[in-house]
């Protein structure tokens, strides 16, 4: 009996996922303000060097259809970071609580699909996202890669 007891207990703390404070609080709120602040800081291999007009165009009209709405199209050359933009701004929007549930499209099954394994990586292993983040990215380590582990997770935090 006390050892069915013990591994019980065993058993429930391995589903207690606990939440870690924010690495640098202040970091994250610089960076929240200003989105081009945040892509540039946790994303630094992506988005180095100057933000040119066209790519801060591309980031505010992403931005603005994630918080209003709309049809609009982007159109632009290739290599011009279209579809990295579209990843890191879809992170920002839901890191802050613009979009719960950002739909992806693209040309093809194969292309959404490589989409959404980016945004997961980023989610998974970006570490600078993880440190200032945690209410986000802690949860989504814990689960392993496993989404049949959530609904038996308990998260715990002084935070979120």
């Amino acid at each position: 009996m006390a050892d069915a007891l013990r591994k019980r207990k065993l058993r429930a703390s391995l589903k207690d996922v606990k939440i870690r404070e924010p690495a640098d609080v202040d970091r994250r709120l610089t960076n929240s303000a200003d989105i081009y602040a945040f892509l540039s800081c946790y994303f630094p291999d992506v988005f180095w060097g100057h933000w040119t007009d066209q790519r801060r165009e591309m980031v505010a009209a992403i931005l603005n259809a994630a918080r209003y709405g709309g049809d609009q199209a982007i159109a632009a050359p290739r290599g011009e970071g279209k579809t990295s933009i579209v990843q890191c701004v879809t992170i920002y929007c839901v890191m802050h609580g613009i979009l719960s549930f950002p739909l992806i499209a693209a040309a093809t099954g194969p292309n959404a699909e490589q989409i959404l394994a980016n945004i997961k990586y980023q989610l998974e292993r970006n570490q600078a996202l993880a440190d200032d983040y945690p209410e986000i990215c802690d949860p989504i380590l814990a689960l392993d890669g496993t989404a049949q582990r959530g609904p038996s997770a308990n998260f715990r935090s002084r935070y979120s």
